[in-house]
Order: structure tokens, then C-alpha cells, then sequence
């Protein structure tokens, strides 16, 4: 677009230029005039423009690292040590000797779809309560947009859970806000045996909620499993 609004204004120049030469003094001074306001609103409006989306840009930003900051202590209770970060060698090497069985994986995602709501409850809970969490259910009449509370010494969670045949939208990360601010939570998340729409992963970043799918609840229960068959 500044390309072409700069070669508009170099032929109207161009115009000007030539008209003024042949005595036409006051066309000449109009279009000039009319070059000169129109390049005025053209860098006015690119100005408007900028600090319009610098906001969003802004809220953007802080909701990635935010999101960033969720995931990393998705799992991690309070009041435990944490292992040291390995290396990438080490992590590859690691990988290496305990492959995931993509197979197994799926398998849970397919059990998860399965089971009832009931059912779906009652495993996060008990999930939950083995990382080391203190876990409460709320009411099933009236939820207020939570449906388990997770207490750690340092933090408290709301969870979110949508089982169902769909991916799910933005209104249950709707639900999981409404359930942080009535509930005083320091994080929200929302929690599905499926996948979420674009919409709920932008909203998700903009607000600071944690997204759990399909696959990383899947990731989730099969190290239980794995920490069940090692001991």
C-alpha cells in the first residue's frame, strides 16, 4: 500500500509541476496542498494504527509467558523436590532406553472416551490426590465453572473437565475463569479426553488458563502406569 500511495503522489507532483509551468499557479498549489495533506493522514492513520494493536500485542505476549510458566509446573506439587533438569544428551538418552508405546497411548486416549463423566471425575481425582495434591469435588449442581479444586502448599487449582465427542470451545475456558475468581484460585485449567478449537487455545493464552488434551492427559496417566509397573 505505501508503494502505491508513493507513486500516486509522485504523478501528482509530476502534475503539479507541469501545470505550474504552463501558468496554472493555483492548480498547481491545489494539488500540492492535496499531496501534502494526503500524506499527513496516510503516516496519521499507520500511527493510529500502531498503538491500537500495541495493547493486544502487549496482552498477547503476557499470556504466552504465562502459559509457558502453567505448563511447566503442570504437575509439579508443592512441598516435593524437584528433579534437576536433564541435559538434551541425557533426555535423548533417556528416551532412548524408555521409548513410549504410541499404541498404549491411544489406547488410553480411546478408554477415555469411553467411560462416563462420573467415571472421568472420579480418575482425575484420584490422579490428582496421587501427585500429592489435597483434592476437592465441587457441588454437580452448582460447579461454579470448576469441578475439581487442587491444593498444594504454595497454590491452589481450579480444574476444568470436559469429557466429550467433540473438540472443545472457548466457553468452558469462559467456565474455568468464572471458577478461578470465585474460588480465589491462583491457576485454572481444563482438562478434555479431545482436542480444543483455535478459539479456546487463543482465549487460553490471552487469560493465563492451562489447556490439557487428550494426548497429554494420555502422556499423564501412562507414566502412573509406568511408575505402578516399576515399583
Amino acid at each position: 500500500m505505501g508503494c502505491v500511495a508513493l507513486f500516486v503522489f509522485v504523478i501528482l507532483g509530476l502534475v503539479g509541476l507541469a501545470l505550474y509551468e504552463r501558468g496554472y499557479l493555483n492548480i498547481a498549489l491545489a494539488i500540492v496542498s492535496g499531496v501534502a495533506v494526503s500524506v499527513g493522514l496516510l503516516y496519521a492513520y499507520r500511527a493510529w494504527a500502531v498503538r491500537r494493536d500495541q495493547p493486544t500485542q502487549r496482552r498477547r505476549r503476557q499470556g504466552e509467558g504465562r502459559q509457558g510458566r502453567l505448563r511447566r509446573e503442570q504437575e509439579r506439587p508443592s512441598g516435593r523436590r524437584v528433579a534437576p533438569a536433564l541435559s538434551a544428551p541425557q533426555a535423548r538418552r533417556e528416551d532412548k532406553e524408555r521409548p513410549r508405546d504410541q499404541f498404549e497411548l491411544d489406547a488410553i486416549v480411546q478408554r477415555l472416551s469411553e467411560i462416563s463423566e462420573g467415571e472421568f471425575e472420579r480418575l482425575m481425582a484420584s490422579y490428582f490426590r496421587r501427585r500429592g495434591y489435597d483434592v476437592e469435588l465441587t457441588p454437580a449442581s452448582d460447579d461454579r465453572g470448576a469441578d475439581l479444586l487442587l491444593t498444594a502448599t504454595d497454590r491452589n487449582i481450579v480444574v476444568r473437565l470436559r469429557r466429550q465427542g467433540v473438540p472443545v470451545g472457548n466457553r468452558v475456558v469462559q467456565e474455568a475463569l468464572s471458577g478461578r475468581a470465585f474460588y480465589g484460585a491462583y491457576e485454572a485449567w481444563v482438562i478434555t479426553n479431545n482436542t480444543f478449537t483455535r478459539a479456546a487455545r487463543n482465549d487460553a493464552v490471552v487469560a493465563g488458563v492451562r489447556l490439557i488434551d487428550g494426548s497429554e492427559l494420555a502422556e499423564w496417566l501412562s507414566k502412573l502406569l509406568d511408575q505402578y509397573r516399576n515399583g
